[in-house]
């Protein structure tokens, strides 16, 4: 569950990423950093499936 929870972390922070605006006094190096930071939609939606799967199974693995 560690790990999931990791993964749980690193997807949350890659949604906050997206969400985050371009800062218009940021360094190029900043703008760099945070474009090659930003995941793809679609990676996201892949992503939140499988935690979801996750999720899911070990929550029936706690309910037994």
């Amino acid at each position: 569950t560690l790990q999931l929870d990791s993964n749980m972390v690193h997807w949350l922070i890659q949604i906050l990423i997206d969400l985050a605006p371009n800062q218009p006094k940021l360094s190029r190096e900043g703008l760099d950093h945070l474009e090659a930071s930003r995941g793809l939609t679609e990676n996201l939606i892949k992503t939140q499936k499988k935690l979801c799967e996750q999720i899911n199974s070990i929550t029936k693995h706690i309910v037994k």
